[in-house]
């Protein structure tokens, strides 16, 4: 920026007006005086046209807060996101789950984790209502892990798998037994020296677990059996194909997920594979990844929308348009920025690419939006041209506006103007002419040299809009 520009040399560095009636002379302006005043606005205008082009503006004289908005976004961008490793700009948020580094949280989202840890039990002696749960441990747990009920279960059933189905309780069976502490030697002694009743027991007696199947034909079924899916799980190395309209279901708790065909006949026009969630509404379906590290969410679909996490690629896209009124229009069925546009942050809705630009719909927070090239080349930040409506309302273009077919301009603009025929009139002893638009008066003449002029002559201003010549009206 240049040096402050020197005052005007006079005794009190200031401008005095003249006084014909005494002689006073004004102050004189001289040539250099005002190079120096040209100069040194322009140096200003110059300094300003720099924060604004370094700031992605584009001069409009039409705008008074452009230089303020400039200087904003300047201070703004030397500001960085605050982090863990360096202090900034911190964004507020009151989510109770996010996993940012670069959020912090309000008191309200503080409050809420409290207000849920308070209705946790302690981990010392906790006093626990209602109906609490664990993880059920695997049939060989032998150590501190908690009991369950289906763990308890699944021992009970296991103690008394032989018996008939009436005595699947150990209760039961005690009943049954008559609760005799030394059962077994009873019935031994009891059994001890009796006869077999029949050839059948004869036939039995003294074979051993083998012969017994074969002798009851059930070593085929032991041979099936034994590559058969367990009902506590196991991996099947096969396909596994129903003949019918049916589906797999999970239920854990309350909530359940099922899928399923849905094929009635070969000509049903209506087949189809269905996935279903249900319970209290909060169930959705989500695609992940699992590359060995943390989980990646691919996608997300809830009844309120579907959420795309990565890039989604379309042969072409259609959206189920609706029609209402103006005020409505504002959540109709579009494409649209999920979330709002921050002042002075840019966004684009839709792009196009080529070797060496993009194309994009979009616009810059709530400033502007439009149409925008950028070059592949560009380093620093703005556009390399655009067409945009701005927050006032106007239509804003960086290159030539041109159209196919002027004939809408032919007959709103002027194309050119022109000054008609001469008319002249006698003023000496003559009527002379009054104030009439659109006429100029174009030359006086005083043919004998006299005290007054003898001739008068003018023309009327015209316009040309459309193929047409126009008087220019007046005030």
């Amino acid at each position: 920026m240049q040096k402050l520009m020197p005052q005007v040399d006079t005794p009190d560095n200031a401008f005095h007006d003249g006084n014909p009636a005494t002689g006073e002379l004004g102050t004189p302006v001289y040539a250099v005086w005002l190079n120096a005043v040209q100069s040194a606005v322009r140096d200003i205008q110059a300094e300003c046209h720099a924060i604004l082009t370094a700031n992605g503006f584009t001069p409009d004289p039409s705008r008074q807060n452009q230089l303020w908005a400039a200087i904003q976004k300047a201070i703004d961008s030397q500001v960085p996101v605050a982090s863990i490793s360096q202090a900034g700009k911190v964004q507020l948020s009151s989510a109770t789950n996010s996993s940012s580094e670069q959020t912090a949280a309000t008191s309200k989202a503080v409050k809420a984790v409290k207000d849920y840890a308070d209705t946790k039990a302690p981990l010392d002696s906790p006093a626990l209502s209602g109906t609490p749960t664990a993880p059920t441990p695997p049939s060989s747990a032998s150590g501190r892990e908690i009991a369950t009920a289906a763990f308890v279960a699944a021992k009970v059933a296991k103690l008394v798998g032989s018996s008939p189905a009436a005595l699947d309780t150990l209760k039961e069976l005690a009943d049954a037994l008559g609760r005799d502490p030394n059962f077994a030697t009873t019935m031994t002694n009891a059994l001890a020296g009796k006869q077999p009743l029949n050839s059948t027991l004869t036939a039995l007696s003294g074979k051993n677990v083998a012969q017994l199947l074969e002798y009851l034909g059930l070593r085929g079924t032991v041979a099936q059996a034994a590559g058969a899916l367990q009902r506590s799980g196991g991996t099947v190395s096969g396909d596994i194909n129903f003949d019918c309209d049916t589906w797999l279901g999970w239920n854990r708790n309350t909530d359940y997920a099922k899928i399923g065909f849905k094929n009635e006949a070969d000509s049903d026009t209506d087949s189809y594979l269905w996935f279903e969630v249900g319970d209290n509404g909060n169930e959705y379906f989500k695609w992940r990844r699992n590359r060995g590290g943390p989980k990646s969410d691919l996608m997300n679909l809830k009844e309120d929308g579907l959420s795309v996490f990565v890039d989604a690629y379309f042969k072409s896209l259609g959206i189920d348009s609706q029609s209402g009124s103006w005020i409505s229009m504002r959540d109709h069925r579009s494409v649209f920025t999920r979330n709002a546009v921050a002042d002075n942050s840019a966004q684009a809705i839709l792009r196009q690419d080529h070797s060496d630009k993009k194309f994009f719909v979009g616009g810059l927070g709530g400033q502007q939006f439009g149409f925008y090239m950028i070059k592949n080349d560009r380093t620093s930040n703005g556009y390399d041209a655009g067409a945009f409506l701005n927050r006032e309302g106007d239509w804003c273009c960086n290159g030539k506006i041109i159209p196919t077919n002027y004939s809408n301009f032919d007959e709103r603009y002027v194309k050119d103007i022109r000054l008609s025929t001469r008319e002249g009139s006698q003023v000496w002893n003559g009527p002379g002419y009054g104030d009439q638009p659109p006429y100029v008066i174009t030359g006086v003449l005083n043919s004998n040299r006299d005290e007054f002029p003898d001739t008068i002559y003018r023309r009327a201003l015209q316009k040309f809009i459309n193929g047409t010549w126009y008087n220019v009206g007046g005030l």
